[in-house]
């Protein structure tokens, strides 16, 4: 086959009855996007605290995890459900998007527990914020469940060799170009298909944790326990007979807790080294290079969600916000800070008042 696409092939294509025909990977699951992503969360899980960080990582990994999650769900139906159905004939090449995707989204998946176990402002967010995150979440646990069962009805995601690569179209891919490549997917799947037995016990921890959200709001939060236990210990009275037993079950509660950080931290970086090897051990190829847009645009998407977050959470600091306390009115600006209520004369009633403005007391007759 002409190889003018991809030069770098040269040295992988063999004799025909031991390739396989497969689409390059997209830019978008290239290794400077794996990188950028992957820095986001851990950057997003250290720095917790900060708002502005934790916001702009959640929003950047919410929308690119879940467009992923789209994607995955699209090629699963493409290699198994439709032609099955016989929407469509099965595809004779291997899409290779398939594997930077599923582990980007199960490396989304782990950070997402990561974050709720450690964040005390995901963890206290609005019930809007919440929901947000809990269908995300959904999303994650039921695209994983649905590609890795597809994996395991078909064995391998290798379609049969055709001994002939050339260019035609592909589901979500037009006219690019096929290449071949040394078939050695169907010996090294089994240990790629064992890693993925980590985000199976992540997706049980998500649906989880996505239980412990709706208790939260039943009043039944395990935190909230936690919180009032401390209360108790601190309030109680010294000579009572049940203070000891109290101090002992919320120390070892909090060393608990303190444990399943660490571990759940210990078992991401494990998954993301294990997941990263298992990528980069068959060199596959990309179709698109550093310098394309489709390797550097999502990184310079971060950064701008980032600064972007940065912006908004310093305007709320600022006054510029709009989420006001139960009983007070919401502030749009500086001009509405209570303070400028009363340099300008004015003041912004609650919701369902009357008159938009109303006159201070100095003003009142």
């Amino acid at each position: 086959m002409s190889n003018t696409t991809f030069p770098d092939l040269a040295g992988l294509i063999l004799t025909d009855e031991d390739n396989i025909c497969a689409y390059a990977i997209s830019g978008q699951y290239g290794a400077l996007v794996r990188v950028v992503f992957i820095l986001t969360l851990v950057v997003g899980i250290i720095f917790y605290k900060h708002d502005w960080v934790l916001g702009g990582t959640l929003v950047f990994t919410i929308t690119y995890s879940s467009t992923v999650a789209i994607h995955l769900i699209l090629l699963t139906f493409n290699a198994v459900i439709w032609p099955r159905m016989g929407v469509s004939s099965p595809n004779k090449a291997l899409d290779l998007d398939i594997l930077p995707a599923s582990f980007i989204l199960q490396t989304a998946m782990s950070a997402s527990i990561q974050i709720r176990l450690r964040s005390f402002y995901v963890r206290g967010a609005p019930a809007g914020t919440g929901l947000v995150l809990t269908v995300w979440q959904c999303l994650l646990t039921a695209t994983d469940w649905a590609v890795l069962i597809v994996f395991q009805l078909i064995d391998s995601p290798v379609p049969p060799s055709t001994g002939i690569c050339s260019a035609n179209y592909g589901f979500l891919r037009e006219d690019q170009p096929v290449i071949e490549l040394e078939n050695t997917f169907e010996e090294d799947w089994g240990s790629f298909t064992s890693i993925t037995l980590v985000p199976w016990i992540w997706s049980i921890i998500c649906m989880v944790s996505v239980g412990a959200y709706w208790l939260r709001f039943r009043g039944k939060s395990f935190h909230e326990f936690r919180r009032r236990m401390k209360r108790l210990v601190h309030t109680m009275d010294p000579s009572s007979p049940s203070l000891p037993f109290l101090e002992y079950t919320y120390h070892r509660l909090h060393i608990a807790i303190r444990v399943v950080h660490f571990l759940s931290w210990c078992a991401l970086i494990a998954h993301i080294i294990a997941m990263e090897y298992a990528l980069r051990k068959n060199q596959l190829p990309v179709g698109e290079g550093l310098a394309s847009v489709g390797q550097w645009a999502p990184a310079v998407g971060c950064v701008l969600t980032l600064v972007g977050s940065g912006v908004i959470f310093g305007f709320e600091k600022d006054g510029f916000t709009t989420k006001g306390k139960k009983g007070t009115p919401r502030s749009r600006g500086r001009l509405c800070s209570p303070i400028n209520q009363q340099q300008w004369g004015y003041t912004i009633p609650s919701a369902g008042a009357g008159n938009q403005f109303s006159p201070t007391p100095e003003e009142q007759p």
